[in-house]
């Protein structure tokens, strides 16, 4: 993984290579973009504004992209219309514990 992603404005994420020559551009799908990070190979998760975003899919302002930033995924809108809200930032580097109550018989 020698190539990094910036940020150019809000408008266009760019894959530059070691040698920092533009790869591969990348353009909002519906607004901004507010967050994005390199997960793994592969795997870099983007969030868009939620102000001003109107998708009439039923997808949400939350995708993953691959290295020649096509989508992979995106996340289904809670409700219709409906984004992932600025005020919240993505937490990134958080683990889930899933805990199971047992019942004594």
């Amino acid at each position: 993984m020698d190539n990094s992603i910036k940020l150019i404005g809000n408008k266009t994420l760019c894959l530059f290579d070691d040698k920092g020559n533009i790869l591969l551009t990348h353009k909002p799908r519906w607004t901004e973009f507010k967050e994005f990070k390199r997960i793994e190979y592969n795997c870099i998760i983007v969030k868009e504004s939620a102000e001003k975003f109107l998708d009439k899919s039923g997808f949400a302002n939350i995708y993953c992209l691959d290295e020649k930033f096509h989508i992979v995924w995106t996340i289904k809108a809670p409700f219709k219309n409906d984004s992932f809200p600025n005020l919240n930032p993505i937490i990134w580097n958080k683990q889930t514990i899933r805990l199971q109550k047992t019942m004594a018989i």
